[in-house]
């Protein structure tokens, strides 16, 4: 039995109550269990809790029979990788090529050892060429095989992934699935993976559901009547200019003819495309977050859009809910009870009771949860443009398609640009789709 879990009661680190109660299962080597259930159902908590990386409040955890946490013995510690939620969070190295070095050195492998294993996953995960980068200027696709690839190198028994296919593209997203399925098969490796992802949870031999289960949607997700299907034509409030990429090396677009993009009055505009095809990297140029050569982008002055980007980390500043959501519309001049007043139609719409929700700590938030306080700061705020990156990664079902409704109301009054790789998503809510080329 590789792990063992006993009436486990677990806590995030400093908050008063346990979000997991009475976890108990039993794993042997060879087994993929899919872990599944609405956001904020304690899923990463608990993938912390069976990862050693945080303590259980209650109840017994062992790993190859022995007593597990952050407490275990340092010679435990090498029999499980862990990737976590958001890549950017687990970087440490400045290339590509340390980072999937760096834990094969603390477990003390020789050199020609820890060559063989970088070279066989850096090409099984198509970071050859990558080998020199800087992994923080990757996509989160590419982050993401990234940390796949350094977990899987270092031959964990147990590994732990926490969304670990949210950011691929679906091409990736299979050959990833089929990588850990051999590691499964050949080296009788253990599994937990917690996801939303249908596909993703269907991949496990065993599935377990936390809380009442993901508040799902029965049958096809509703097509919302997005603005692009019903607007007057109007002046562009954006017209952006994208050429080739040159020589350079680092984060590009990747199109092999220029490419420009008119956005009026309203509607949804989708950027798609494979992992590193630059997504991420034109929708910061056009919300004026980060430049690049290869944009030009002509905008009226005034107020700037309003922006969501991939890593709520990145954005999350206040200790409470509320001062995070408020904090964008209200230095943007929008009346307080204005703003109230959407929150308190959207808020239970996403599932949550406005005055409780708003009064959380956002340390105490799962990353969807983040992920939704950003968005609803974005979406309040006062803006010529709202410009969102992967907004529906790890969100639930219900969630999700809740998400999309507000989305297309926003987007009756002004463009919307959406980067992403749920198309599916993006279909419901009627978005014109552009898509960038790129290598896989």
């Amino acid at each position: 039995m590789i792990l063992e879990a006993s009436d486990l009661w677990v806590a995030p680190p400093d908050a008063p109550d346990p979000v997991v109660r009475g976890f108990s299962i039993a794993m042997e080597r060879g087994q993929w269990l899919s872990l599944e259930g609405s956001n904020g159902s304690g899923k990463t908590t608990l993938l912390m809790a069976i990862a050693g990386l945080w303590p259980i409040r209650r109840g017994a955890l062992r790993l190859d029979g022995r007593p597990w946490g952050p407490a275990a013995a340092e010679s435990q510690r090498g029999a499980v990788a862990v990737v976590m939620q958001e890549p950017s969070s687990q970087l440490l190295m400045g290339t590509v090529a340390q980072e999937l070095e760096f834990s094969l050195l603390n477990l003390g492998w020789d050199d020609s050892r820890r060559r063989e294993a970088t070279v066989r996953w850096s090409e099984a995960l198509g970071l050859a060429g990558l080998a020199d980068r800087n992994p923080l200027s990757l996509s989160a696709g590419e982050q993401q095989r990234l940390l796949l690839g350094a977990a899987l190198a270092a031959e964990p028994g147990l590994l732990v992934c926490d969304e670990g296919g949210a950011h691929l593209d679906s091409t990736w997203r299979g050959r990833v699935l089929g990588l850990v399925r051999r590691e499964v098969a050949e080296r009788g490796m253990a599994v937990v993976w917690a996801s939303q992802d249908r596909t993703e949870l269907a991949a496990a031999d065993r599935a377990l559901c936390l809380g009442a289960g993901p508040p799902g949607l029965d049958g096809e997700q509703p097509r919302w009547a997005g603005a692009s299907d019903r607007i007057e034509t109007h002046a562009p409030v954006m017209t952006v200019h994208v050429r080739p990429p040159g020589s350079s090396a680092g984060p590009t677009i990747r199109i092999d003819r220029p490419l420009t993009i008119e956005m009026a009055g309203g509607g949804t505009t989708a950027i798609c495309g494979p992992n590193g095809s630059g997504k991420s990297v034109l929708l910061a140029a056009i919300a004026g977050v980060e430049g690049c050569a290869q944009v030009v982008c002509e905008r009226p002055g005034g107020v700037g859009p309003a922006y969501a980007g991939q890593f709520p980390d990145r954005q999350v500043f206040a200790d409470c809910v509320a001062d995070e959501i408020l904090y964008g519309p209200l230095r943007r001049g929008r009346p307080r009870s204005e703003v109230s007043r959407e929150l308190e139609i959207w808020l239970p719409r996403l599932g949550y009771a406005s005055e409780p929700f708003l009064k959380r700590r956002t340390w105490g938030l799962s990353a969807a949860e983040r992920r939704l306080v950003t968005l609803a700061g974005a979406l309040l705020s006062p803006a010529p443009l709202l410009a969102v990156d992967e907004p529906t990664v790890g969100l639930d079902p219900a969630r999700s398609a809740a998400l999309a409704g507000w989305i297309s109301e926003k987007a009756l009054a002004v463009p919307v640009v959406v980067a992403g790789q749920d198309e599916r998503w993006i279909a419901s809510i009627g978005a014109r789709t552009i898509r960038l080329g790129g290598t896989y």
